[in-house]
């Protein structure tokens, strides 16, 4: 009796998990049949869509004294304190590392002896520190320096270029600034300190992907705000937008302003095209944009002069920043990557406006909606915007 009482209760249980498997096919199904004949979202929709980032997310800046505002967390303030949250791992990229940064460079150095994880990725690059990565790898972090060039469609392109760094795949800070003592305390940069972990975690499989640990790249589910990538076609994460296309998308959105400030921005680039035309799009539906603009880029690098001259002609109003005149050590640069579309859209990041900042370098950034943080960087830029010791009036 019990033995047949057993298997009718078996054969019940067996018949309601039938059920409900056929149950939640058949939901499966209606679902995807829904998403079928729904429109695609676009990128654009995302970001329209966002929620106001959580209010422990903080813009940072790093500005000369005589441009720093002081109501802003400074980059070097805000990465020494995500580094000492730390608990188990640390994870970072840059396109360069010195142990000029100061105290961040020495809790690097020490932390591998407290038991904390450092896993950084650099550029082999000559800017860096090369006895300072020696002494990291002696002391037990793994500091990987990966050459991205023969991926890059120009000889010399394909580097390294992010700027981030992650506590515990918890919380990060991402921007302009690399890890050496100018982006701490001479250039004006650009920053966003998070606390997401979905996008903590997808810039850590970044890191171990570039650094050959995993074989693919595969972004988490992110909704607090919008993640962007530049990286040749092989190394790209699976599921992130290129920054090209964050870019055109805050043009689409933008209704009244659009401000700009920028390091480099060139057309010797084959999809120049992806960005300059949703500027001019924008500026004919009426849209005032404004941009300030690294001066020694212009001098130095191919490209730059002619499309500051476009950009003047269909319309954009231009300053040119030398904080090389200021009489500080080092000497700045204008090496911020950000924009702010109305009082809307802010979006942070490592890259330029070149094609290597979207198909060949490693680079990131974040589009957040968030009219705090629209606010302040109005308040910065339009205090860039005033300061003509060092930023001028773009004439030709």
């Amino acid at each position: 009796m019990r033995s047949a009482f057993r298997s009718a209760i078996l054969l019940a249980v067996l018949i309601a998990l039938i059920a409900t498997y056929r149950k939640l096919k058949v939901e499966e199904q209606q679902a995807r049949a829904g998403k079928a004949d729904a429109p695609a979202a676009t990128l654009a929709d995302r970001i329209r869509t966002l929620p106001e980032p959580p209010s422990t997310w903080r813009l940072l800046e790093t500005a000369p004294d005589e441009m720093n505002l002081d109501d802003l967390p400074d980059v070097r303030d805000a990465v020494m304190e995500l580094l000492e949250s730390a608990q188990t791992r640390v994870t970072f990229e840059s396109y360069f590392l010195k142990k000029s940064l100061g105290r961040p460079a020495r809790w690097l150095l020490d932390a591998p002896g407290r038991g904390i994880h450092v896993l950084g990725v650099v550029h082999p690059n000559p800017m860096s520190d090369a006895p300072f990565l020696d002494e990291l790898r002696a002391a037990g972090a793994q500091i990987i320096e990966r050459d991205f060039a023969p991926l890059g469609g120009n000889p010399g392109d394909g580097y390294i270029h992010a700027k981030f760094i992650i506590a515990d795949g918890a919380r990060g800070y991402l921007g302009s600034a690399n890890l050496g003592a100018a982006a701490m305390t001479a250039n004006r940069e650009m920053g966003l300190y998070f606390e997401d972990a979905s996008i903590a975690q997808t810039l850590e499989l970044m890191a171990g992907f570039d650094a050959g640990q995993i074989s693919k790249g595969l972004s988490a589910d992110i909704h607090t705000a919008v993640l962007l990538q530049g990286a040749a076609d092989g190394f790209a994460v699976e599921g992130l937008p290129r920054c090209e296309e964050g870019i055109a998308a805050l043009c689409d959105l933008a209704e009244r302003e659009i401000d700009i400030m920028m390091f480099t921005f060139s057309h010797q680039f084959g999809h120049y095209a992806a960005i300059a035309s949703p500027v001019r799009a924008a500026i004919r539906r009426g849209v005032k944009v404004r941009l300030i603009h690294e001066s020694s880029t212009m001098r130095e690098l191919q490209g730059v002069a002619p499309t500051l001259k476009d950009m003047r002609q269909w319309g954009v109003e231009i300053r040119l920043a030398d904080l090389s005149t200021l009489g500080g050590r080092p000497k700045g640069q204008y090496h911020a990557k950000a924009m702010r579309v109305d009082d809307e859209y802010v979006m942070i990041g490592s890259n330029n406006w070149t094609d290597a900042g979207s198909h060949e370098n490693r680079e990131t950034a974040l589009i957040v909606r968030s009219r705090h943080m629209t606010g302040q960087f109005i308040k910065r830029f339009s205090a860039d915007w005033r300061a003509t010791h060092v930023i001028k009036p773009y004439v030709h």
